[in-house]
C-alpha cells in the first residue's frame, strides 16, 4: 500500500508543468539564472520570501506541506509569503489530486518557479523603472536652473550666456540687473540624469 502510494505522489509531481525551460531537473536551469532569481529577491524581499525561493530554486517543485515543514513557518505565514510571491508573479502553483496513506483523495498545493514568466515580469519592472526615472529627469530638467534675487525672473541653462556681466564677473538679470543665483535643487537634476545614465 506505502509503495502504491509513493508511486502516486511521484505521478503526480511529474504531471506538473515544469520551469520555463521544461525541465524537472533543477540542475539544467543555468546556474546564472538562478543567481538572479536569489538575488533579485533577496534584494527586495523579507528574508522569509528568500527562504521560499532558495527552497523552489533548489528542488524545482514542492508542496505546500514540504515547504511549511522545512521551513518551520505556521501555515497561516507561509501561505502569506506565498500569496505574495504569487502575486507578483515569481512563483505558480498547481492544485493536484493524490491519495494519502488511508486511500483518501485530497487536493494538493504545489508550488513552483516559472523561470520564462520571472525573467519577462523582472524586465517589464525594470523597463517601468526606466521610464519613470526618464520622466522624472524631463521633469527636473524643464524647470529653471537660475533665479533672480531681486525680481524672481527665473532662467535655464540655455541662457546664461545673456546673463553673464564680463565687467562684474557675475549673473545679473536682464530686466533688473540685480544678481542672478543657481537654485539650489540643481543638485538633484544632476542626479536624476546621473540614475538614468547608470541604469542604461
Amino acid at each position: 500500500m506505502a509503495s502504491k502510494v509513493a508511486m502516486k505522489r511521484s505521478a503526480s509531481a511529474a504531471d506538473l508543468p515544469s520551469s520555463g525551460f521544461s525541465s524537472s531537473d533543477p540542475a539544467e536551469v543555468p546556474t546564472c539564472l538562478k543567481k538572479i532569481v536569489r538575488t533579485i529577491v533577496r534584494s527586495f524581499y523579507s528574508r522569509e520570501h528568500s527562504l521560499i525561493m532558495d527552497l523552489l530554486v533548489r528542488n524545482t517543485i514542492m508542496k505546500e506541506d514540504d515547504l511549511c515543514e522545512r521551513l518551520r513557518f505556521e501555515k497561516k505565514q507561509l501561505r502569506q509569503h506565498l500569496h505574495t510571491l504569487k502575486s507578483d508573479q515569481f512563483i505558480k502553483s498547481k492544485l493536484q489530486l493524490e491519495t494519502d496513506i488511508e486511500g483518501k483523495i485530497a487536493k494538493i498545493t504545489h508550488y513552483f518557479i516559472d523561470y520564462k514568466v520571472f525573467v519577462n515580469v523582472v524586465k517589464y519592472r525594470l523597463d517601468q523603472m526606466q521610464r519613470r526615472l526618464e520622466a522624472e529627469q524631463r521633469q527636473t530638467s524643464s524647470r529653471a536652473l537660475f533665479r533672480c534675487l531681486n525680481c524672481n525672473s527665473s532662467y535655464t541653462d540655455l541662457e546664461v550666456d545673456r546673463l553673464f556681466d564680463p565687467m562684474a564677473g557675475k549673473l545679473v538679470c536682464v530686466y533688473c540687473r540685480a544678481d542672478v543665483k543657481e537654485e539650489e535643487d540643481n543638485a538633484q537634476r544632476s542626479d536624476a540624469r546621473a540614475l538614468v545614465a547608470q541604469f542604461q
